[in-house]
């Protein structure tokens, strides 16, 4: 009698685990849409889903990209991917494992996203990535060496040779300003 006590305790737990499996995919999150645009301040991805769940960002180099998974959520059906737009040229999606759905942004250069956020949106929580100024205009974090060096400064014939004249420190700091920026938001 032991015997088959067991067995059929077992059969049940198996046919409650089952059952939960199934409810899980059932309920599982899913996203609903994701749009892609570029604006004066650089490349915003939004991705609309139907309930707000857990979201992991990995950046990757050689190629260049940025990966979002999913865990425990699906696209939805019919989904349309968009067209590439600033710095994404191209966006892509898969399943790493079993009930993850992986998004891919391909990227044409190395640039850092600004931290995630979730927003809330008419159709459910926005998950919104940005992509700063996708590196047009700002001055690569090599060159701030290329800024003259107070000691480069040479005082015309009559002044003090103390300091330079304002209008000779202007354009270095704000170089220095904006590299330094430029760090601080690739390091972001």
């Amino acid at each position: 009698m032991r015997i088959k006590g067991a067995t059929v305790q077992k059969g049940l737990m198996g046919l409650a685990l089952l059952g939960a499996v199934a409810w899980n995919l059932a309920h599982a999150g899913q996203i609903k849409d994701l749009q892609l645009r570029t604006g004066a301040t650089g490349t915003r991805a939004e991705i609309v889903m139907d309930a707000q769940g857990g979201v992991s960002t990995l950046s990757l180099s050689g190629p260049d990209r940025l990966v979002v998974d999913f865990p425990g959520s699906d696209l939805a059906k019919g989904l349309s991917l968009p067209a590439p737009s600033g710095v994404v040229k191209g966006v892509r999606t898969g399943h790493p494992v079993p009930g993850t759905t992986r998004i891919v942004f391909d990227l044409a250069q190395p640039i850092a996203v600004l931290k995630p956020r979730v927003e809330p949106g008419a159709q459910g929580p926005v998950l919104v990535l940005e992509w700063p100024g996708d590196g047009a205009g700002a001055a690569p974090a090599t060159q701030v060496g290329a800024v003259p060096a107070a000691s480069t400064y040479t005082p015309a014939p009559g002044t003090s040779a103390s300091a330079p004249p304002l209008a000779a420190t202007a354009e270095p700091d704000l170089a220095a300003s904006a590299a330094a920026t430029t760090r601080l938001i690739s390091e972001l």
